[in-house]
């Protein structure tokens, strides 16, 4: 079945503000609304058609020459995400 969307955005920040406000439904990845899941704003419809969960993996070529920003970016990444429950 095709659909045809009311509203269509480029940013899933904008289509989560958009559902949170009543707008529509937004295909968002579960750990981008972990917030909204746990404040009761936001709840997960058509799980039975969810994709199966997939490790996340970081993958960066260090070198002496490597930047600085890329490794603290990378450890934030992983803090962060490690802080999460994304089952």
């Amino acid at each position: 079945m095709r659909i045809t969307p009311r509203l269509t955005v480029t940013s899933n920040d904008v289509a989560i503000e958009a559902a949170t406000e009543g707008l529509g439904i937004a295909r968002v990845h579960s750990y981008q609304i972990l917030t909204e899941l746990k404040n009761n704003k936001l709840a997960l419809i058509l799980e039975d058609f969810e994709n199966d969960s997939y490790p996340i993996t970081i993958l960066h070529r260090e070198t002496k020459q490597s930047s600085i920003k890329v490794r603290e970016f990378i450890d934030n990444l992983t803090n962060d995400l490690r802080s999460h429950d994304l089952n």
